[in-house]
């Protein structure tokens, strides 16, 4: 594996880093030993983490007889962020193997690129990960509830054959949101849990993890009998890195608004400086969006709008006008977060949970060394939890200086009393689920119906364009979205609806709001896909017609 890595670097023009290597050191110590244990891989952002799974993916692909594991599967927590990944390893992979599109896919709820995990590197989401794993394949999902049929034993043996990554596992847990149920960190520990135990190898990736957290995590596998092995960064050991981070300079601002810090952007000492303005939700950068979008037209300056509301046709559009441009003003939401490989000089940031603002600060200076993050009080805390967003507020200062020692510690200090708790009672439905034969599809949709999904604000509804029932413009939606945004746009007393066959049919508005808090679950079960709206409404929630 390390001789892999270290080809693969050389063949890039990257340099091997010390953490990566130890890595496939560990992995491959474990594998030959027959030894069950958890990779814990706690690394800055930048440090390169991508380049494991470019590796592993070479591995599985140019070795068809290689003993180990057959696949792999690089899980992350939101489908935004899928596409910076995937091209960043198909890029790879195409200059290092061939037919890298023949094995390589991104596979999330609109896009069944491997819909069964069957190509030898799959890069998919969370939620479709665990609907595949506890035997209601996402691909399949109408068919499940409508016709109770699926083949998931396909996607299982998948899985279970594979080395699996969980990529941003901080994100995971749903540290400093408004608690649902814990029902995506319930589900990814059910997940680690049962593959540990038959020797499925899994590797844990973050940045930004809390120690109580890990300490959690730690717990729960040693109850297994298994270890968990941190790899983790420390000063040292990768020269090259030590000296590159002692080069950086990320200083943190605190201002009063978002106003204040475009009206100073007007300055002629910013018009070469590449700026994002960050925000908690979709409304707030949709709205600062259409404010300043017209007061730069004309100008060489480009206003780009981001989002996870975005379809898949205008992410893959936006990475590449992001990718060819220097000059522009990118307006986000948490998209821009983890999993893509951006550069600011300057990030405007609505102020957020302190391991969400690090790793948004870890976009900044990322291929440069000085960089600032302007922080403003939050507008809207949701979705995160207001307590965690002002002791985060109060713990930042002026003109502090945010490395990954004093980023280390305000996630802690922040983090202090966190409580980790999980739902047992999905817990051990979802060990049953996986662990008894007997429990088939049947069990798996009484089990979904119960829990209202399996994860935290899955997105199993879409929004259809009239006219336009292509998947790669539907707007995926959590259920939070369609009662807060959607129902309220349309006016009308009843609402078009999608059937999985693409037929339209009408229902009145009250039955879906008689759903409430169920309406993906009410969708699925009554064989509907999705919600059509016109040009208008659609626009509206994207943001606007030139987005």
């Amino acid at each position: 594996m390390l001789e892999i890595y270290e080809d693969t670097c050389k063949k890039m023009g990257w340099e091997p880093r010390y953490f990566i290597s130890e890595l496939f050191k560990e992995l491959e110590y474990s594998l030959q030993k027959d030894k069950g244990r958890l990779l814990l891989v706690d690394l800055p952002p930048g440090y390169g983490k991508s380049t494991a799974t470019i590796t592993l993916a070479r591995i599985v692909i140019e070795d068809k007889n290689y003993d180990h594991f057959s696949r792999i599967i690089h899980v992350l927590p939101m489908r935004s962020i899928i596409e910076d990944l995937y091209n960043r390893v198909r890029e790879a992979l195409c200059k290092i193997t061939k037919d890298a599109d023949k094995y390589l896919a991104k596979q999330y709820m609109l896009n069944p690129g491997s819909p069964f995990f069957a190509k030898r590197c799959a890069i998919t989401t969370l939620d479709t990960f665990i609907l595949n794993f506890f035997k209601l394949p996402a691909h399949e999902i109408g068919k499940a509830f409508r016709d109770n049929i699926s083949h998931f034993e396909f996607p299982r043996a998948m899985i279970y054959t594979s080395l699996v990554i969980f990529d941003e596992f901080h994100l995971f847990s749903g540290l400093g949101s408004i608690k649902e149920e814990s029902k995506s960190f319930t589900a990814v520990l059910a997940s680690i849990t049962a593959l540990l135990n038959v020797g499925v190898p899994i590797v844990v990736m973050t940045a930004t993890i809390p120690p109580n957290l890990k300490s959690y995590l730690e717990q729960e596998v040693k109850m297994l009998g298994l270890e968990v092995k941190p790899i983790e960064y420390k000063e040292g050991f990768d020269n090259s890195f030590d000296e590159e981070l002692k080069r950086k300079t990320k200083i943190i601002r605190k201002i009063n608004n978002v106003d204040d810090a475009l009206k100073e952007l007007e300055s002629s000492e910013y018009d070469n400086k590449k700026v994002s303005i960050i925000f908690n939700t979709v409304k707030g950068a949709i709205e600062t969006y259409k404010k300043i979008r017209d007061e730069y037209k004309g100008s060489n300056r480009k206003i780009i709008l981001a989002h996870g509301r975005l379809p898949e046709a205008k992410r893959e559009s936006l990475i590449n006008e992001l990718g060819n441009r220097d000059n522009y003003i990118l307006i986000a939401t948490q998209v821009v977060e983890a999993g893509v490989d951006l550069n600011f000089d300057i990030m405007v940031t609505e102020c957020c949970p302190a391991d969400r603002l690090v790793q948004r600060a870890g976009r900044v200076a990322r291929h440069s060394y000085y960089g600032e993050i302007w922080v403003f009080k939050a507008g809207e805390h949701q979705p995160y939890d207001t307590n965690v967003i002002d002791n985060t507020w109060n713990m930042l200062n002026d003109n502090m200086k945010l490395d990954w020692t004093s980023s280390k510690r305000l996630i802690e200090e922040v983090y202090k009393d966190l409580e980790i708790k999980p739902s047992q009672s999905l817990l051990h439905s979802l060990k049953y689920l996986d662990r008894y034969p007997i429990f088939g599809i049947e069990e798996a949709k009484e089990a979904f119906e119960y829990f209202n999904g399996f994860t935290d604000s899955a997105s199993i509804v879409s929004i259809y364009r009239e006219g336009d029932f292509n998947t790669k413009n539907a707007i995926p939606l959590s259920e939070r979205d369609l009662i807060g945004d959607v129902l309220k746009l349309i006016g009308e007393d009843s609402i078009k609806l999608l059937t999985y066959d693409n037929k339209e049919e009408k229902l009145r508005k009250n039955v879906i709001y008689a759903n409430k808090g169920k309406i993906s679950v009410f969708m699925l079960k009554e064989g509907y896909k999705g919600i059509i709206v016109n040009e208008q409404i659609y626009n509206n929630l994207i943001g606007g017609d030139n987005v």
